[in-house]
């Protein structure tokens, strides 16, 4: 189980960052949903669009405007 791990890391990190990003989307089970992020004491909801290659979130806003965000803290959708 360890050698399949550390073959599995290895593939990662030698992956092109474009094609990681592309996986790490298609498991993301946020994207498309409505969420509240929270960064500090400050709370920001809205519909997780996607993860662009530097790993930034895009959350829709509900008057419509979409804010990128670096890190923050999010729920798991139920």
């Amino acid at each position: 189980m360890l050698a399949a791990f550390l073959d599995s890391l290895s593939h990662r990190l030698l992956q092109p960052i474009p094609e990681a990003m592309e996986d790490w989307r298609n498991a993301c089970l946020q994207l498309s949903r409505t969420l509240t992020l929270r960064t500090g004491t400050t709370e920001i909801s809205g519909v997780a669009e996607t993860l662009d290659d530097s790993g930034h979130l895009h959350l829709r806003l509900p008057d419509g405007t979409v804010r990128k965000f670096a890190s923050g803290e999010t729920d798991f959708p139920s």
